[in-house]
């Protein structure tokens, strides 16, 4: 579904989610969507990250909508109230850290990473929630910070399921210079998803949303100590 609006405009007051995570040539270079990408640098490109530390890395909200036959990441733009009614709506989603990045020969795109979630589960005296640890974004992490600083590369190590990371070598970090973010951020990120936003502007009319959420089952949760 495309978005036909070209003046829409968007304050980083829409991309962020809700609440805390609990869950589950000459003249002027334009650049669109098929130049910015919303997934990781290739494993043979060296980039670098937005912002001076990981406080400065954006977060944002994608759900899934099955398309055809390809489930595709939406990202979601709107105020608390919008982001809350569609994580009731899709009870399933997922809130990332939106790192942007310029590769070594200029291509910006946004690194999507997941947000470390908050277990349910208390531990000790205190009752404290624990954080459940995953190696795939705890790696991404470290790999962005490292990145904020110097150029990196990064790889998909499947056999230990985490991040292999590479920083530049002296030499060449004095060759390659500091990297030109060209655009603004949050233009970035909008470019990124491009058609694949949802917004209160498409959302109760999107054919994928209506045919996704429809109307949900009430269930009744049992507890632990009832029978069953």
């Amino acid at each position: 579904m495309k978005n036909t609006d070209k003046k829409k405009k968007y304050t980083w007051d829409d991309v962020k989610p809700s609440g805390e995570y609990k869950q589950t040539a000459t003249g002027k270079k334009e650049y669109t969507s098929a130049h910015i990408t919303n997934t990781r640098p290739d494993e043979t490109e060296w980039f670098r990250i937005f912002g001076k530390d990981i406080s400065e890395i954006k977060p944002g909200m994608l759900v899934k909508l099955k398309i055809e036959h390809e489930k595709l990441d939406h990202l979601v733009l709107g105020d608390e109230d919008f982001t809350t009614r569609v994580e009731l709506d899709f009870k399933k989603f997922r809130k990332v850290h939106l790192a942007y990045y310029v590769t070594k020969a200029g291509r910006m795109g946004i690194w999507p990473i997941s947000i470390q979630k908050t277990s349910k589960k208390k531990v000790g005296a205190s009752g404290k929630l624990i954080i459940k640890r995953n190696a795939w974004i705890d790696s991404a992490i470290q790999i962005i910070e490292k990145g904020q600083k110097k150029f990196v590369r990064v790889t998909a190590n499947m056999e230990e399921q985490c991040y292999d990371g590479w920083e530049v070598d002296k030499n060449n970090e004095a060759q390659w210079g500091e990297p030109n973010f060209k655009k603004d951020y949050l233009d970035v990120v909008v470019l990124a998803w491009g058609d694949r936003i949802l917004d209160k502007d498409n959302y109760d009319d999107h054919p994928y949303v209506k045919d996704q959420i429809q109307n949900p089952i009430n269930l009744k949760l049992v507890e632990d100590d009832e029978e069953n």
